[in-house]
């Protein structure tokens, strides 16, 4: 550690280089100004968007010191700023196309080639000629001029169809419903208080044959709606949604609506949500990109599991509310009062209100907190958004937030708290009960249950809150409709006799519009398994034969959201494990003992059929399109036990050629580690990375590694933990190779690492030009993509 007289001595040189570099700057700036009136420059290299370097450099020397590499001296490093700035001009002068692209994060390697790695606190940023021309290229400042002059991917055109003239027709001739809103909340209460005692019998739906449960909304609606759904649109968002091909975006299923995750990037600041192990709470830490200069965080004590959106200058947080500002929060005087209060009754009997009515009742509660990022060293909240139940999923879209969240209704008669039966919502702590014309009530009611869906602006934190009665476990979104899907279960919650019933909402700039509600036969796997496309609705379930077997089926539905054609009995005593949905074609796969990949022409979608099928060992439960002929399967291989069951043995990559429907072909397929062995991108398909520019995909994983074991008897051996980390594969020549393994201990990963701490354990990957970014709760690190060597790394 610096002595104190060195470390005087060391500020008074730095006082000194300040001084005189404040003059060198504004002689600078002048010079490019006048320089630029000469040359007819791209957008992004126009004096307007190049000046913010020299404004930036001043700041950046005070900033904290980086962990990128050993720190030459305060002076140098400012020197190295100016001269690189400097340098920006030149590269103007002489040609910007000679630098090309290989520039991107090129001061992390000067940085590591002037000194050895070294601990955090002993760093300090170094920048380069290169990396200040490669920010005044928009890369990372000017993504707007940058979208404006991309052109579309193969992929994104296969994926794209909000933009097709059907798409658009649907739309500009949409008619709306009455909206289905709760006259007062007496309509409310009973149908609650009703669902406490549900009363069941069955309804042939007429034309389909599908038995439904008649539901005491039954009473509000003459007659069942017929055997109809609304899907949900899908979208691989292979690209970047909204940004340079080589920025990473999260990968979403609908391009352009964007899903929380957390960790978010705009290529020149990077934003991590992280759970600190050691206090207990949880942080959003917010870095430069260029060094991993840690600029500033946002402490939340509080919470432990939330996620995050960056739009512009703001950044959202989504999150539950802990359990005791709940509880706080339930004992509003406004939330407390009896139900009495607010049905009109039609006796004039006394409600006798017990004491311990509302003491102890807790609602739980989700919120989203918005904060001005445009100080990046000082964030500020400028709104917070709390409402009622569990939170379960969000989208952003346009600048607005769709939070969507489950609360459960509870009976107990009119004396029992207005809390129980009536969602509430507000800003900060002004949590009011939702007024009962925001209350909706559609078509049919499976239970007590409500989607509470906010709309919030996130320019300036305005919200407005309905609530769907009904029941929510999925969530999809296009870019003009919201859907809320959920499982039904028919007579008493047998797992075999169940359906998908889903509402459709319109997204417009007044707010969410009701159009319509529906059910299919069967479950859906996720949110993969519904798709929107030119209007029409795509919905891909799995449900029960009349022998008790599993069947697959699919479902196209019109505008109004009746059912004109169907693929049904699909895969018997299998069931579906992904679905990816590409224009009009539909990728489904099932599974049980192997891997039957059906390709499903929708191109009339009143006659779907089943082009062709291909039978493989595992299966994929990630399908990720890379153009409109390949997909990526991610999931587990098989084999068959000495007792002639299916065990599962290590990951499984694929790679699908479907350039012909009728004849699939798995091109080639990687084999990763034995039984035991996994990865979060099986279950969160935000935790897969794929870099179309390099043709790379990444994931973090968890290899166990079989040892003893003969080749005929693969349950013979003994399955032991060999790594554990972040895994890099490049497709060439129709085939995987995996070409970096990076340890959760940021060492080679072939050495093998026994994983011991939880704080290690990356989960996510990201990409910025030629440098990979991988993030653990307790440490981020930086990797060439030439060689996968470490050029930097920030531990907390």
């Amino acid at each position: 550690m610096m002595d104190f007289n060195r470390k005087e001595a060391a500020d008074d040189m730095a006082n000194i280089d300040n001084k005189n570099f404040d003059m060198e700057q504004e002689w600078l700036k002048e010079m490019i100004e006048k320089d630029f009136e000469r040359f007819t420059l791209p957008e992004s290299l126009k004096s307007e968007n190049l000046m913010h370097l020299l404004d930036e450099v001043d700041a950046e020397a005070e900033e904290k010191v980086t962990p990128i590499a050993a720190a030459p001296k305060r002076g140098k490093v400012i020197w190295l700023k100016f001269a690189s700035a400097a340098a920006c001009l030149a590269v103007v002068a002489f040609g910007w196309s000679a630098f090309g692209d290989n520039l991107v994060h090129s001061d992390m390697k000067i940085a590591k080639a002037q000194a050895p790695m070294a601990a955090p606190a002993a760093a300090a940023p170094v920048a380069s000629s290169a990396a200040m021309a490669e920010e005044a290229s928009a890369i990372v400042n000017d993504t707007e001029a940058a979208e404006a002059g991309k052109e579309p991917t193969e992929t994104e055109m296969a994926m794209t169809t909000a933009s097709t003239a059907a798409y658009e027709e649907f739309y500009a001739d949409i008619e709306y419903p009455e909206q289905p809103s709760a006259k007062d909340y007496n309509e409310i209460f009973e149908i609650v208080e009703k669902y406490t005692q549900p009363v069941k019998k069955y309804n042939p739906v007429a034309g389909g044959g599908m038995i439904m449960m008649t539901s005491p909304s039954a009473v509000r609606n003459e007659s069942v709606m017929e055997d109809v759904v609304a899907a949900a649109p899908m979208l691989a968002n292979t690209a970047t949604s909204g940004g340079r091909a080589d920025v990473y975006q999260t990968n979403t299923q609908v391009q352009g609506v964007d899903e929380s995750d957390i960790v978010k990037t705009d290529g020149r600041y990077i934003y991590h949500y992280r759970f600190d192990t050691e206090s207990g709470g949880a942080q959003i830490a917010i870095f430069g990109a260029r060094n991993l200069q840690l600029l500033s965080s946002i402490e939340l004590p509080d919470y432990s599991n939330a996620e995050m959106y960056v739009s512009g200058d703001r950044l959202v947080i989504v999150q539950q509310v802990n359990s005791e500002l709940s509880k706080k929060l339930s004992e509003r005087e406004q939330l407390q009062k009896p139900m009495s209060e607010y049905v009109i009754k039609e006796s004039d009997d006394n409600v006798i209100v017990p004491d311990y009515i509302g003491s102890n009742y807790t609602e739980r509660y989700t919120e989203a907190v918005v904060y001005n990022i445009s100080d990046h060293k000082a964030p500020k909240e400028i709104s917070r958004y709390r409402q009622s139940g569990d939170y379960v999923s969000s989208r952003l879209l346009n600048g607005k937030l769709y939070l969507i969240s489950n609360k459960y209704a509870n009976g107990g008669g009119d004396a029992m708290p207005i809390i129980r039966y009536i969602p509430s919502a507000g800003a900060n702590d002004s949590i009011m009960p939702l007024a009962a014309e925001n209350i909706l009530l559609p078509p049919y009611i499976e239970n007590s249950s409500y989607a509470v869906v906010t709309t919030m602006d996130i320019s300036d934190g305005k919200a407005d809150t309905k609530a769907v009665l009904g029941m929510i476990n999925e969530i999809m979104m296009s870019k003009r409709s919201l859907f809320l899907a959920a499982t039904v279960y028919w007579e008493n919650r047998n797992y075999r006799e169940r359906s998908t019933g889903i509402s459709r909402f319109d997204v417009t700039d007044e707010g969410l519009k009701y159009l319509s509600s529906g059910k299919v036969e069967g479950y859906i796997d996720d949110q993969f398994s519904l798709d929107e496309h030119n209007g029409m609705l795509r919905v891909a379930t799995t449900s029960y034969n009349s022998d008790g077997k599993t069947v697959n089926n699919l479902f196209v539905l019109d505008e109004k959201l009746k059912v004109i054609g169907s693929v049904t009995g699909l895969a018997e005593d299998e069931r579906i494990y992904s679905v990816r949905f590409m224009g009009d074609t539909a990728y489904v796969v099932t599974f049980k003992e192997t891997d039957p990949l059906f390709v499903i022409d929708l191109s009339d979608p009143k006659k779907p059929v089943v082009k062709g099928e291909l039978k493989i060992p595992g299966f994929s439960e990630y399908l990720h399109p890379i153009d409109s002929n390949t997909l990526i399967g991610l999931g587990k291989n098989t084999y068959v036990n000495q007792h002639g069951g299916v065990v599962e043995d290590g990951l499984k990559l694929s790679l699908f050629d479907v350039s012909d429907p009728t004849d699939p072909k798995e091109s080639s397929s990687y084999l990763i580690g034995n039984v035991g062995s996994h990865s979060e991108a099986l279950d969160n398909h935000k935790a897969f990375m794929y870099y179309p520019k390099k043709n790379m995909i990444g994931f973090p994983a968890t290899i166990y590694t079989s040892y003893g074991a003969s080749i005929d008897r693969p349950w013979s051996g003994e399955s032991r933990l060999s790594f554990g980390g972040y895994l890099v594969a490049e497709i060439k020549n129709d085939k995987f190779n995996v070409i970096g393994t990076i340890s959760d201990n940021g060492k080679e990963g072939q050495n093998g690492f026994m994983r011991n701490d939880f704080g290690e354990s990356i989960e996510r990957g990201i990409y910025i030009g030629n440098t990979l970014y991988t993030f653990a709760q307790n440490k981020i690190m930086a990797f060439s993509f030439d060689n996968f060597e470490q050029i930097g790394e920030f531990r907390y």
